[in-house]
Protein backbone atom coordinates (compact mmCIF):
# COMPACT_ATOMS: atom_id res chain seq x y z
CA UNK A 1 0.00 0.00 0.00
CA UNK A 2 1.54 3.21 -0.73
CA UNK A 3 2.10 6.33 1.66
CA UNK A 4 -0.71 8.23 -0.42
CA UNK A 5 -3.19 5.47 0.96
CA UNK A 6 -2.01 5.05 3.91
CA UNK A 7 -2.28 8.76 5.00
CA UNK A 8 -5.77 8.99 3.47
CA UNK A 9 -6.86 5.66 5.37
CA UNK A 10 -5.02 7.51 9.19
CA UNK A 11 -6.56 10.64 8.19
CA UNK A 12 -10.65 8.42 7.75
CA UNK A 13 -9.81 6.86 11.03
CA UNK A 14 -8.73 10.23 12.73
CA UNK A 15 -11.86 12.02 11.17
CA UNK A 16 -14.43 9.11 12.54
CA UNK A 17 -12.57 8.58 15.44
CA UNK A 18 -13.11 12.55 16.62
CA UNK A 19 -16.83 11.66 18.52
CA UNK A 20 -15.63 8.97 20.55
CA UNK A 21 -12.04 11.60 21.31
CA UNK A 22 -14.67 13.91 22.53
CA UNK A 23 -16.71 11.86 24.95
CA UNK A 24 -14.43 9.71 25.97
CA UNK A 25 -10.14 11.17 25.61
CA UNK A 26 -7.17 10.43 24.61
CA UNK A 27 -6.10 6.91 26.62
CA UNK A 28 -5.03 3.81 26.26
CA UNK A 29 -8.65 2.20 25.43
CA UNK A 30 -8.75 4.59 22.34
CA UNK A 31 -8.26 2.17 19.60
CA UNK A 32 -10.69 -0.78 20.99
CA UNK A 33 -13.42 2.15 21.28
CA UNK A 34 -12.33 3.17 17.68
CA UNK A 35 -12.51 -0.46 16.40
CA UNK A 36 -15.40 -1.31 18.31
CA UNK A 37 -17.58 2.47 16.66
CA UNK A 38 -16.28 2.08 13.12
CA UNK A 39 -15.60 -1.73 12.20
CA UNK A 40 -12.29 -1.17 11.28
CA UNK A 41 -10.14 -3.64 12.72
CA UNK A 42 -8.53 -2.89 15.59
CA UNK A 43 -4.69 -4.60 14.50
CA UNK A 44 -5.18 -2.82 11.33
CA UNK A 45 -5.48 0.63 13.98
CA UNK A 46 -2.79 -0.38 15.80
CA UNK A 47 -0.41 -0.95 12.39
CA UNK A 48 -0.98 1.90 11.08
CA UNK A 49 -0.58 4.23 13.95
CA UNK A 50 2.74 1.96 15.71
CA UNK A 51 3.11 4.77 18.71
CA UNK A 52 -0.20 4.48 19.77
CA UNK A 53 -2.91 6.84 20.35
CA UNK A 54 0.25 9.33 20.83
CA UNK A 55 0.49 9.00 16.66
CA UNK A 56 -3.33 9.62 16.39
CA UNK A 57 -2.99 12.97 18.54
CA UNK A 58 -0.04 13.86 16.62
CA UNK A 59 -1.92 13.49 13.03
CA UNK A 60 -4.72 15.75 14.33
CA UNK A 61 -2.83 18.12 15.84
CA UNK A 62 -1.21 18.35 12.08
CA UNK A 63 -4.44 18.75 10.69
CA UNK A 64 -5.56 21.67 12.86
CA UNK A 65 -2.12 23.26 11.48
CA UNK A 66 -3.27 22.26 8.06
CA UNK A 67 -7.09 23.77 7.97
CA UNK A 68 -5.63 26.82 9.79
CA UNK A 69 -3.26 27.39 6.82
CA UNK A 70 -6.01 26.95 4.40
CA UNK A 71 -8.85 28.95 6.23
CA UNK A 72 -5.40 31.98 6.66
CA UNK A 73 -5.03 31.54 3.04
CA UNK A 74 -9.09 32.18 2.37
CA UNK A 75 -8.36 35.27 3.42
CA UNK A 76 -6.83 38.38 2.10
CA UNK A 77 -3.83 39.09 4.69
CA UNK A 78 -1.40 40.51 2.17
CA UNK A 79 -2.06 44.45 2.72
CA UNK A 80 -2.51 43.91 6.67
CA UNK A 81 0.13 44.93 9.09
CA UNK A 82 1.52 42.18 10.66
CA UNK A 83 0.47 42.02 14.41
CA UNK A 84 -3.35 41.89 12.38
CA UNK A 85 -2.09 39.13 10.31
CA UNK A 86 -1.38 37.48 13.60
CA UNK A 87 -4.80 38.39 14.92
CA UNK A 88 -6.74 36.90 12.01
CA UNK A 89 -4.32 33.39 12.06
CA UNK A 90 -5.47 32.82 15.38
CA UNK A 91 -8.64 34.04 15.16
CA UNK A 92 -9.02 30.95 12.37
CA UNK A 93 -7.68 28.63 14.86
CA UNK A 94 -9.87 29.34 17.75
CA UNK A 95 -13.01 28.83 14.88
CA UNK A 96 -11.76 25.00 14.54
CA UNK A 97 -11.22 25.08 18.25
CA UNK A 98 -15.01 26.16 18.62
CA UNK A 99 -16.40 24.16 15.53
CA UNK A 100 -15.70 20.68 18.37
CA UNK A 101 -14.98 22.27 21.22
CA UNK A 102 -15.55 19.12 23.65
CA UNK A 103 -12.51 17.62 21.47
CA UNK A 104 -10.31 20.59 22.09
CA UNK A 105 -11.28 20.14 25.72
CA UNK A 106 -9.91 16.86 25.91
CA UNK A 107 -6.97 17.72 23.46
CA UNK A 108 -5.93 20.69 25.79
CA UNK A 109 -6.43 19.06 29.35
CA UNK A 110 -4.50 15.90 28.10
CA UNK A 111 -2.17 18.19 26.23
CA UNK A 112 -1.63 20.05 30.07
CA UNK A 113 -0.70 16.91 31.77
CA UNK A 114 2.94 16.84 32.82
CA UNK A 115 4.01 13.68 31.39
CA UNK A 116 2.96 14.94 27.74
CA UNK A 117 5.25 18.44 28.59
CA UNK A 118 7.21 17.27 25.23
CA UNK A 119 4.61 16.39 23.14
CA UNK A 120 3.21 20.32 23.83
CA UNK A 121 5.86 22.07 23.65
CA UNK A 122 6.76 20.41 20.30
CA UNK A 123 3.38 21.28 18.81
CA UNK A 124 3.41 24.57 20.21
CA UNK A 125 6.61 25.14 18.40
CA UNK A 126 5.58 23.99 15.26
CA UNK A 127 2.20 26.09 15.47
CA UNK A 128 4.22 29.44 16.08
CA UNK A 129 6.33 29.33 13.88
CA UNK A 130 3.81 28.24 11.32
CA UNK A 131 1.49 31.12 12.11
CA UNK A 132 4.91 33.68 12.03
CA UNK A 133 5.58 32.12 8.69
CA UNK A 134 1.52 32.65 7.53
CA UNK A 135 2.35 36.28 8.52
CA UNK A 136 5.22 36.82 6.25
CA UNK A 137 8.18 36.58 8.93
CA UNK A 138 11.61 36.35 7.57
CA UNK A 139 13.62 37.21 10.12
CA UNK A 140 16.35 34.55 10.64
CA UNK A 141 18.74 36.14 13.54
CA UNK A 142 17.83 36.74 16.78
CA UNK A 143 14.74 38.17 16.36
CA UNK A 144 13.40 35.29 14.90
CA UNK A 145 13.25 33.38 18.42
CA UNK A 146 12.28 36.48 20.42
CA UNK A 147 9.27 36.92 18.09
CA UNK A 148 8.14 33.36 18.76
CA UNK A 149 8.70 32.98 22.56
CA UNK A 150 6.46 36.59 22.65
CA UNK A 151 3.80 34.71 20.22
CA UNK A 152 4.06 31.61 22.52
CA UNK A 153 2.60 33.54 25.54
CA UNK A 154 0.01 35.45 23.76
CA UNK A 155 -1.10 32.42 22.23
CA UNK A 156 -0.88 29.90 24.97
CA UNK A 157 -2.95 33.21 27.25
CA UNK A 158 -5.61 33.24 24.17
CA UNK A 159 -6.13 29.44 24.25
CA UNK A 160 -6.82 28.97 28.13
CA UNK A 161 -9.01 32.25 27.98
CA UNK A 162 -10.91 30.64 25.42
CA UNK A 163 -10.64 27.17 27.11
CA UNK A 164 -11.74 28.92 30.45
CA UNK A 165 -14.82 31.02 29.32
CA UNK A 166 -16.13 29.04 26.00
CA UNK A 167 -17.11 32.35 24.33
CA UNK A 168 -14.98 33.19 21.57
CA UNK A 169 -15.73 36.75 21.46
CA UNK A 170 -14.25 36.94 25.44
CA UNK A 171 -11.18 35.42 23.71
CA UNK A 172 -10.77 37.61 20.99
CA UNK A 173 -10.95 40.84 23.42
CA UNK A 174 -8.30 38.79 25.07
CA UNK A 175 -6.27 38.58 22.12
CA UNK A 176 -6.79 42.19 21.34
CA UNK A 177 -5.21 43.11 24.48
CA UNK A 178 -2.20 41.36 24.07
CA UNK A 179 -1.13 42.00 20.86
CA UNK A 180 -1.55 45.93 22.02
CA UNK A 181 0.80 45.26 24.54
CA UNK A 182 3.24 43.55 22.01
CA UNK A 183 3.36 46.80 19.91
CA UNK A 184 4.16 49.08 22.99
CA UNK A 185 7.73 46.41 23.03
CA UNK A 186 9.13 48.67 19.96
CA UNK A 187 8.10 52.31 21.35
CA UNK A 188 9.34 51.55 24.81
CA UNK A 189 12.65 50.56 23.24
CA UNK A 190 13.08 53.39 21.53
CA UNK A 191 12.32 55.65 24.54
CA UNK A 192 15.26 53.79 26.06
CA UNK A 193 17.84 54.37 23.59
CA UNK A 194 16.95 57.69 22.87
CA UNK A 195 17.25 58.62 26.97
Amino acid sequence: MNDKRLNFIRKKILNESKEIIAEKGWNEKLFKSISINTNIEYAEICSLFPQGYIDLLTLYLDQINNEMILLSRKKNLDNLKKHKKIKQIIISRLKLYQDNKKLFNKTFLFLGLPHNSKLAIKSLYKTIDLIWFLAGDKSTDFNFYTKRSILAGVYISTVFNFFRNKDLNIAIDHLDRKLRDINKIPKIKNKFKSF
